[in-house]
């Protein structure tokens, strides 16, 4: 799972180089857009079930709610850029 989180660099970067050298086939573009959507919304659906699995029982409220106003506040951030 955490092997999945780091290919998704790629990408991060294939979006920059595409940035770079102006690549017009649209095609491209709307692809990696939507392969880098898809998976940033499957792996952040892992993460939140398996997270407050790896803590202690005290700490998964916290653990949850902290997840809650992270997805919250990147999705807030995402709709004003």
């Amino acid at each position: 799972m955490y092997v999945a989180g780091f290919l998704r660099l790629f990408f991060a970067v294939l979006s920059i180089v595409i940035m770079l050298y102006q690549v017009s086939a649209t095609w491209a573009v709307v692809g990696n857009l939507v392969v880098f959507a898809a998976s940033n919304g499957y792996l952040q659906s892992l993460f939140c079930c398996y997270a407050p699995a790896k803590v202690d029982q005290q700490e998964q409220e916290t653990l949850g709610n902290l997840m809650v106003i992270m997805i919250t506040l990147g999705v807030s951030i995402g709709g004003l850029i």
